[in-house]
Protein backbone atom coordinates (compact mmCIF):
# COMPACT_ATOMS: atom_id res chain seq x y z
CA UNK A 1 0.00 0.00 0.00
CA UNK A 2 2.60 2.66 0.74
CA UNK A 3 4.77 1.85 -2.78
CA UNK A 4 1.21 2.54 -4.39
CA UNK A 5 1.02 5.58 -2.82
CA UNK A 6 4.18 6.81 -3.13
CA UNK A 7 4.01 5.89 -6.82
CA UNK A 8 0.97 8.22 -6.98
CA UNK A 9 2.17 11.08 -4.83
CA UNK A 10 5.09 10.95 -7.40
CA UNK A 11 3.40 11.21 -10.04
CA UNK A 12 1.08 13.90 -9.28
CA UNK A 13 4.48 16.32 -8.37
CA UNK A 14 5.46 15.41 -11.68
CA UNK A 15 2.38 16.48 -13.32
CA UNK A 16 2.44 19.82 -11.49
CA UNK A 17 6.28 20.59 -12.43
CA UNK A 18 5.54 19.85 -16.24
CA UNK A 19 2.27 22.47 -16.10
CA UNK A 20 4.50 24.67 -14.20
CA UNK A 21 7.58 24.45 -15.97
CA UNK A 22 5.43 24.75 -19.45
CA UNK A 23 4.08 27.71 -18.27
CA UNK A 24 7.61 29.76 -18.00
CA UNK A 25 7.95 32.54 -20.49
CA UNK A 26 11.12 34.13 -19.32
CA UNK A 27 14.38 33.63 -20.99
CA UNK A 28 18.30 34.20 -20.51
CA UNK A 29 20.76 36.83 -22.27
CA UNK A 30 24.36 35.46 -22.85
CA UNK A 31 26.86 38.60 -23.27
CA UNK A 32 30.30 37.55 -24.04
CA UNK A 33 31.24 41.19 -26.09
CA UNK A 34 30.81 41.22 -29.19
CA UNK A 35 28.87 37.89 -28.80
CA UNK A 36 25.50 37.82 -27.40
CA UNK A 37 23.08 34.77 -26.76
CA UNK A 38 19.71 34.29 -25.39
CA UNK A 39 18.02 31.01 -24.94
CA UNK A 40 14.67 29.99 -22.94
CA UNK A 41 14.33 29.25 -19.08
CA UNK A 42 12.99 25.72 -20.03
CA UNK A 43 16.26 24.84 -22.16
CA UNK A 44 18.45 26.44 -19.54
CA UNK A 45 17.27 23.83 -17.04
CA UNK A 46 17.31 20.96 -19.13
CA UNK A 47 20.98 21.85 -20.03
CA UNK A 48 21.90 22.12 -16.46
CA UNK A 49 20.01 18.83 -15.67
CA UNK A 50 22.17 17.22 -18.08
CA UNK A 51 25.40 18.41 -17.16
CA UNK A 52 24.94 17.36 -13.38
CA UNK A 53 23.98 13.80 -14.45
CA UNK A 54 27.24 13.75 -16.73
CA UNK A 55 29.08 15.47 -13.95
CA UNK A 56 28.30 12.71 -11.74
CA UNK A 57 29.33 9.84 -14.23
CA UNK A 58 32.67 11.28 -14.83
CA UNK A 59 33.37 11.86 -10.96
CA UNK A 60 31.67 7.98 -10.46
CA UNK A 61 34.03 7.17 -13.56
CA UNK A 62 37.05 8.11 -11.62
CA UNK A 63 36.52 7.17 -8.72
CA UNK A 64 36.09 3.53 -9.78
CA UNK A 65 39.33 4.30 -11.96
CA UNK A 66 41.06 5.12 -8.60
CA UNK A 67 39.86 2.15 -6.42
CA UNK A 68 40.60 -0.81 -8.87
CA UNK A 69 44.00 -2.11 -8.31
CA UNK A 70 42.15 -2.24 -4.53
CA UNK A 71 39.45 -3.87 -5.40
CA UNK A 72 41.19 -6.36 -7.43
CA UNK A 73 43.66 -7.42 -5.03
CA UNK A 74 40.04 -7.98 -2.36
CA UNK A 75 38.98 -10.02 -5.16
CA UNK A 76 41.75 -11.75 -5.53
CA UNK A 77 42.18 -12.68 -2.01
CA UNK A 78 38.31 -13.59 -1.79
CA UNK A 79 38.90 -15.87 -4.01
CA UNK A 80 41.95 -17.44 -2.84
CA UNK A 81 40.60 -17.61 0.99
CA UNK A 82 37.21 -19.22 -1.15
CA UNK A 83 39.61 -21.63 -2.72
CA UNK A 84 41.56 -22.39 0.68
CA UNK A 85 38.36 -23.22 2.27
CA UNK A 86 37.43 -25.72 0.22
CA UNK A 87 40.48 -27.48 0.14
CA UNK A 88 40.23 -27.28 3.86
CA UNK A 89 36.66 -28.92 3.62
CA UNK A 90 38.16 -32.06 1.15
CA UNK A 91 41.23 -32.19 3.15
CA UNK A 92 38.86 -32.81 6.42
CA UNK A 93 36.61 -35.09 4.52
CA UNK A 94 39.39 -37.00 3.55
CA UNK A 95 40.79 -37.24 6.44
CA UNK A 96 37.48 -38.40 8.46
CA UNK A 97 37.13 -41.39 5.64
CA UNK A 98 40.22 -42.61 6.01
CA UNK A 99 42.54 -41.46 2.98
CA UNK A 100 45.24 -39.48 4.67
CA UNK A 101 47.06 -38.90 1.27
CA UNK A 102 44.02 -37.16 -0.25
CA UNK A 103 44.01 -34.79 2.68
CA UNK A 104 48.14 -34.45 2.99
CA UNK A 105 47.67 -33.39 -0.87
CA UNK A 106 44.80 -30.68 -0.21
CA UNK A 107 46.60 -29.02 2.40
CA UNK A 108 49.88 -29.25 0.88
CA UNK A 109 47.63 -27.01 -1.88
CA UNK A 110 47.01 -24.18 0.91
CA UNK A 111 49.38 -24.13 2.94
CA UNK A 112 51.19 -20.81 1.90
CA UNK A 113 47.88 -19.00 1.53
CA UNK A 114 48.52 -16.37 4.59
CA UNK A 115 44.38 -16.69 5.61
CA UNK A 116 45.06 -20.80 5.97
CA UNK A 117 48.41 -21.55 6.77
CA UNK A 118 47.70 -22.41 10.79
CA UNK A 119 44.46 -23.78 9.73
CA UNK A 120 45.61 -25.82 7.52
CA UNK A 121 49.09 -26.97 9.82
CA UNK A 122 46.62 -27.80 12.41
CA UNK A 123 44.85 -29.98 9.74
CA UNK A 124 47.55 -31.88 8.58
CA UNK A 125 48.69 -32.61 11.94
CA UNK A 126 45.46 -34.26 12.62
CA UNK A 127 45.82 -35.82 9.55
CA UNK A 128 49.56 -37.49 10.48
CA UNK A 129 48.44 -38.32 13.92
CA UNK A 130 45.44 -40.64 12.78
CA UNK A 131 48.15 -42.67 10.17
CA UNK A 132 51.10 -42.32 13.21
CA UNK A 133 52.97 -40.22 10.83
CA UNK A 134 55.78 -38.50 12.74
CA UNK A 135 57.58 -36.77 10.45
CA UNK A 136 54.36 -35.10 8.97
CA UNK A 137 53.67 -34.33 12.58
CA UNK A 138 56.41 -32.69 13.27
CA UNK A 139 56.16 -30.83 9.53
CA UNK A 140 52.89 -29.42 10.01
CA UNK A 141 54.08 -28.22 14.07
CA UNK A 142 56.55 -26.49 12.31
CA UNK A 143 54.29 -24.64 10.53
CA UNK A 144 52.18 -23.12 13.20
CA UNK A 145 53.15 -19.51 14.77
CA UNK A 146 54.99 -19.56 18.09
CA UNK A 147 53.55 -16.17 19.31
CA UNK A 148 50.20 -14.54 19.47
CA UNK A 149 46.93 -16.51 19.09
CA UNK A 150 48.23 -19.83 18.12
CA UNK A 151 50.51 -20.27 20.61
CA UNK A 152 48.52 -21.97 23.00
CA UNK A 153 47.29 -24.14 20.22
CA UNK A 154 50.47 -24.81 19.29
CA UNK A 155 51.23 -26.29 22.78
CA UNK A 156 48.93 -28.51 23.40
CA UNK A 157 49.41 -29.84 19.92
CA UNK A 158 52.98 -30.33 21.14
CA UNK A 159 51.63 -32.26 24.11
CA UNK A 160 49.51 -34.65 21.77
CA UNK A 161 52.53 -35.33 19.37
CA UNK A 162 54.40 -36.11 22.88
CA UNK A 163 52.00 -38.55 24.06
CA UNK A 164 51.60 -40.01 20.45
CA UNK A 165 54.88 -40.41 19.86
CA UNK A 166 56.55 -40.93 23.27
CA UNK A 167 58.59 -37.57 22.87
CA UNK A 168 58.81 -37.17 27.15
CA UNK A 169 60.73 -34.08 26.71
CA UNK A 170 58.62 -32.07 24.49
CA UNK A 171 55.53 -33.38 26.47
CA UNK A 172 56.57 -31.84 29.71
CA UNK A 173 58.09 -28.59 28.36
CA UNK A 174 54.26 -28.42 26.87
CA UNK A 175 52.68 -29.15 29.85
CA UNK A 176 54.54 -26.85 31.78
CA UNK A 177 53.59 -24.26 29.10
CA UNK A 178 50.27 -24.84 28.98
CA UNK A 179 50.02 -24.61 33.30
CA UNK A 180 51.21 -21.21 32.84
CA UNK A 181 48.90 -20.06 29.91
CA UNK A 182 45.74 -18.38 31.15
CA UNK A 183 43.99 -19.08 28.05
CA UNK A 184 44.06 -22.82 27.65
CA UNK A 185 40.63 -24.14 29.45
CA UNK A 186 40.99 -26.13 32.44
CA UNK A 187 39.46 -29.23 30.81
CA UNK A 188 41.90 -29.23 27.97
CA UNK A 189 44.75 -28.92 30.63
CA UNK A 190 43.62 -31.52 32.58
CA UNK A 191 42.56 -34.09 30.03
CA UNK A 192 46.25 -33.54 28.79
CA UNK A 193 47.66 -34.24 32.12
CA UNK A 194 45.24 -36.49 32.50
CA UNK A 195 46.66 -38.69 29.29
CA UNK A 196 50.50 -38.53 30.07
CA UNK A 197 49.95 -39.43 33.87
CA UNK A 198 48.26 -42.65 32.85
CA UNK A 199 51.13 -43.00 30.23
CA UNK A 200 53.81 -42.71 32.57
CA UNK A 201 52.43 -44.20 35.45
CA UNK A 202 52.08 -41.55 37.61
CA UNK A 203 48.37 -42.86 38.83
CA UNK A 204 48.30 -40.44 42.08
CA UNK A 205 48.58 -37.44 39.99
CA UNK A 206 46.24 -38.93 37.20
CA UNK A 207 43.34 -39.64 39.50
CA UNK A 208 43.98 -35.96 40.42
CA UNK A 209 43.81 -34.72 36.84
CA UNK A 210 40.23 -37.11 36.51
CA UNK A 211 38.70 -35.71 39.32
CA UNK A 212 39.03 -32.24 38.31
CA UNK A 213 37.46 -32.98 35.36
CA UNK A 214 34.86 -34.62 37.19
CA UNK A 215 34.65 -31.29 39.15
CA UNK A 216 34.36 -29.43 35.84
CA UNK A 217 31.56 -31.78 34.14
CA UNK A 218 33.88 -32.95 31.58
CA UNK A 219 34.31 -36.70 32.41
CA UNK A 220 31.33 -38.99 32.29
CA UNK A 221 31.42 -41.67 35.09
CA UNK A 222 31.67 -44.46 32.50
CA UNK A 223 34.98 -42.86 31.51
CA UNK A 224 35.76 -42.08 34.65
CA UNK A 225 35.27 -45.78 36.59
CA UNK A 226 38.23 -47.68 34.54
CA UNK A 227 40.65 -45.13 35.38
CA UNK A 228 39.77 -45.10 38.92
CA UNK A 229 39.82 -48.52 39.26
CA UNK A 230 43.58 -48.86 37.78
CA UNK A 231 44.84 -45.86 40.05
CA UNK A 232 43.26 -47.30 43.41
CA UNK A 233 44.81 -50.84 42.55
CA UNK A 234 48.00 -49.32 41.73
CA UNK A 235 48.06 -47.04 44.49
CA UNK A 236 47.09 -49.98 46.60
CA UNK A 237 49.47 -52.37 45.62
CA UNK A 238 52.16 -49.77 46.63
CA UNK A 239 50.68 -49.27 50.31
CA UNK A 240 50.29 -53.15 50.96
CA UNK A 241 53.86 -53.41 50.00
CA UNK A 242 55.13 -50.93 52.38
CA UNK A 243 52.43 -52.39 55.31
CA UNK A 244 50.56 -49.04 55.41
CA UNK A 245 47.03 -48.64 56.57
CA UNK A 246 44.77 -49.83 54.11
CA UNK A 247 41.89 -48.49 55.98
CA UNK A 248 42.84 -45.11 56.85
CA UNK A 249 43.97 -44.71 53.20
CA UNK A 250 40.77 -45.96 52.34
CA UNK A 251 38.72 -43.56 54.87
CA UNK A 252 40.33 -40.59 52.99
CA UNK A 253 39.25 -41.13 49.78
CA UNK A 254 35.97 -39.16 48.64
CA UNK A 255 32.57 -40.25 49.89
CA UNK A 256 31.19 -40.36 46.57
CA UNK A 257 34.44 -42.55 45.22
CA UNK A 258 33.53 -44.79 48.49
CA UNK A 259 30.23 -45.23 47.23
CA UNK A 260 30.95 -46.74 43.69
CA UNK A 261 30.39 -50.68 43.66
CA UNK A 262 32.65 -51.06 40.67
CA UNK A 263 35.17 -49.39 42.56
CA UNK A 264 34.65 -50.75 45.65
CA UNK A 265 34.78 -54.35 43.84
CA UNK A 266 37.89 -53.75 42.50
CA UNK A 267 39.79 -52.48 45.44
CA UNK A 268 38.74 -55.61 47.79
CA UNK A 269 39.58 -57.91 45.13
CA UNK A 270 43.14 -55.79 45.35
CA UNK A 271 43.75 -56.05 48.79
CA UNK A 272 42.10 -59.97 48.90
CA UNK A 273 44.76 -60.80 46.32
CA UNK A 274 47.69 -59.43 48.42
CA UNK A 275 46.23 -61.21 51.68
CA UNK A 276 44.73 -58.86 53.64
CA UNK A 277 41.56 -60.65 54.28
CA UNK A 278 40.20 -58.34 57.66
CA UNK A 279 40.95 -55.27 56.05
CA UNK A 280 39.03 -56.33 52.93
CA UNK A 281 35.98 -57.51 54.92
CA UNK A 282 35.76 -54.35 56.41
CA UNK A 283 36.10 -52.38 53.24
CA UNK A 284 33.08 -54.34 51.72
CA UNK A 285 31.13 -54.18 54.94
CA UNK A 286 31.22 -50.45 55.16
CA UNK A 287 29.46 -50.73 51.92
CA UNK A 288 27.28 -53.19 52.29
CA UNK A 289 26.16 -51.69 55.70
CA UNK A 290 24.40 -48.81 53.56
CA UNK A 291 23.41 -50.73 50.22
CA UNK A 292 23.29 -53.79 48.57
CA UNK A 293 25.94 -54.69 45.45
CA UNK A 294 26.23 -57.80 43.43
CA UNK A 295 29.74 -57.29 42.48
CA UNK A 296 31.12 -55.92 46.18
CA UNK A 297 29.69 -58.95 47.97
CA UNK A 298 31.21 -61.08 44.74
CA UNK A 299 34.56 -59.82 45.33
CA UNK A 300 34.28 -60.21 49.38
CA UNK A 301 32.72 -64.17 49.02
CA UNK A 302 36.92 -65.33 49.31
CA UNK A 303 36.76 -63.21 53.12
CA UNK A 304 33.18 -63.54 54.08
CA UNK A 305 32.80 -65.03 57.74
CA UNK A 306 30.88 -67.91 57.80
CA UNK A 307 28.76 -66.79 61.03
CA UNK A 308 25.09 -65.87 61.78
CA UNK A 309 25.13 -62.74 61.56
CA UNK A 310 26.63 -62.38 57.59
CA UNK A 311 23.79 -65.28 56.83
CA UNK A 312 21.15 -63.21 57.93
CA UNK A 313 21.74 -60.04 56.43
CA UNK A 314 22.16 -62.49 53.19
CA UNK A 315 18.66 -63.97 53.91
CA UNK A 316 17.33 -60.63 53.60
CA UNK A 317 18.83 -59.07 50.90
CA UNK A 318 17.72 -62.16 48.94
CA UNK A 319 14.11 -61.18 49.90
CA UNK A 320 14.96 -57.89 47.58
CA UNK A 321 16.86 -59.75 44.82
CA UNK A 322 15.56 -63.36 44.74
CA UNK A 323 17.30 -64.41 41.30
CA UNK A 324 20.62 -62.84 42.61
CA UNK A 325 23.22 -65.10 41.54
CA UNK A 326 26.08 -63.57 44.05
CA UNK A 327 23.33 -64.07 46.52
CA UNK A 328 22.49 -67.43 46.13
CA UNK A 329 26.09 -68.18 45.87
CA UNK A 330 27.01 -66.49 49.15
CA UNK A 331 24.06 -68.27 50.97
CA UNK A 332 25.07 -71.62 49.32
CA UNK A 333 28.91 -71.02 51.15
CA UNK A 334 27.21 -70.33 54.30
CA UNK A 335 25.07 -72.78 54.62
CA UNK A 336 27.55 -75.59 53.64
CA UNK A 337 29.93 -73.85 56.40
CA UNK A 338 27.06 -73.86 59.24
CA UNK A 339 26.01 -77.61 58.24
CA UNK A 340 22.72 -76.47 57.23
CA UNK A 341 22.42 -79.51 54.47
CA UNK A 342 18.67 -79.06 53.75
CA UNK A 343 18.91 -74.45 53.25
CA UNK A 344 22.17 -75.63 51.08
CA UNK A 345 20.29 -78.00 49.08
CA UNK A 346 17.41 -75.53 48.55
CA UNK A 347 19.69 -72.23 47.51
CA UNK A 348 21.89 -74.54 45.30
CA UNK A 349 19.39 -75.71 43.13
CA UNK A 350 17.82 -72.02 43.18
CA UNK A 351 21.57 -70.92 41.61
CA UNK A 352 21.02 -73.92 39.41
CA UNK A 353 17.92 -72.22 37.66
CA UNK A 354 19.70 -68.95 38.06
CA UNK A 355 22.82 -68.82 36.93
CA UNK A 356 23.97 -72.68 35.93
CA UNK A 357 27.36 -71.70 34.84
CA UNK A 358 27.98 -70.45 38.04
CA UNK A 359 26.45 -73.23 39.74
CA UNK A 360 28.49 -75.44 37.91
CA UNK A 361 31.77 -73.96 38.67
CA UNK A 362 31.09 -73.53 42.36
CA UNK A 363 30.33 -77.45 42.84
CA UNK A 364 33.39 -77.67 40.76
CA UNK A 365 36.01 -75.85 43.17
CA UNK A 366 34.00 -76.96 46.77
CA UNK A 367 34.29 -80.69 45.28
CA UNK A 368 38.10 -80.13 44.63
CA UNK A 369 38.83 -77.52 47.65
CA UNK A 370 36.46 -78.35 50.29
CA UNK A 371 35.05 -81.79 49.77
CA UNK A 372 34.53 -82.55 53.62
CA UNK A 373 31.93 -79.57 53.18
CA UNK A 374 30.02 -80.60 50.44
CA UNK A 375 29.95 -84.31 51.69
CA UNK A 376 27.68 -82.74 54.18
CA UNK A 377 24.96 -82.51 51.96
CA UNK A 378 25.11 -86.52 51.28
CA UNK A 379 23.83 -89.35 53.81
CA UNK A 380 25.66 -89.76 57.38
CA UNK A 381 26.76 -93.58 55.55
CA UNK A 382 28.61 -92.15 52.79
CA UNK A 383 32.08 -91.31 53.58
CA UNK A 384 33.64 -90.91 50.16
CA UNK A 385 33.86 -87.48 48.49
CA UNK A 386 31.35 -86.85 46.08
CA UNK A 387 31.64 -86.12 42.11
CA UNK A 388 29.34 -84.59 39.75
CA UNK A 389 27.37 -86.93 37.36
CA UNK A 390 24.93 -86.12 34.81
CA UNK A 391 21.45 -85.95 35.77
CA UNK A 392 18.75 -88.63 35.95
CA UNK A 393 16.27 -87.17 37.60
CA UNK A 394 14.80 -85.59 34.79
CA UNK A 395 14.62 -82.06 36.70
CA UNK A 396 17.90 -80.51 35.07
CA UNK A 397 20.18 -80.48 38.04
CA UNK A 398 23.50 -82.28 38.99
CA UNK A 399 23.05 -85.53 41.21
CA UNK A 400 25.92 -86.54 43.39
CA UNK A 401 26.97 -89.87 43.40
CA UNK A 402 30.00 -91.66 45.98
CA UNK A 403 32.95 -92.52 44.58
CA UNK A 404 36.52 -93.36 46.07
CA UNK A 405 38.37 -90.24 46.56
CA UNK A 406 41.37 -90.99 44.40
CA UNK A 407 39.41 -92.46 41.66
CA UNK A 408 39.14 -90.51 38.80
CA UNK A 409 36.24 -88.27 37.54
CA UNK A 410 33.33 -90.87 36.53
CA UNK A 411 32.73 -91.50 32.76
CA UNK A 412 29.34 -92.57 30.80
CA UNK A 413 29.31 -96.25 32.75
CA UNK A 414 29.46 -94.39 36.11
CA UNK A 415 26.98 -92.55 35.38
CA UNK A 416 24.58 -95.18 34.36
CA UNK A 417 24.82 -97.09 37.97
CA UNK A 418 21.64 -98.03 39.93
CA UNK A 419 19.58 -95.45 41.23
CA UNK A 420 20.55 -96.34 44.94
CA UNK A 421 23.81 -94.79 44.12
CA UNK A 422 22.80 -91.66 42.90
CA UNK A 423 19.77 -90.89 45.67
CA UNK A 424 21.52 -87.95 47.16
CA UNK A 425 21.68 -84.63 45.67
CA UNK A 426 23.71 -81.69 46.37
CA UNK A 427 25.88 -78.89 45.33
Amino acid sequence: MRTVLGVLIAAALAVVFALWFKTLEGYVVFVVPPYRGQMSLQLLGVLALLALLVGYALLRLVASLVSAPGALRAWRARRRLEQALARLADAASARLIGKPKAAFAALDAVHRLPNAAATAAVEAFEAALAVQDEARAENALARLPEHGQWAAARAVLEARFGLAFGRLDRLEAALAALAADSRVAPTVRERLRLAATRQLGQWEQALEAARKLRRHEALPLAEFLPIAVSAFEALLRARLQHNDDVLAWWQAQPKEERRLPELVAAVVQTVVAHGARADALAIAESFLRERYASEVLAAALPVLPADLTWLTKLERWLMEAPSDAVLLEALVRLTLAQRLTGKARDYFERLYHADAARARRLAAEMLEAQGALMSALLPAQTAAVPTLVPSSTGTGLPSMTSSHATARPTSDKTAAAPAGENDARGV
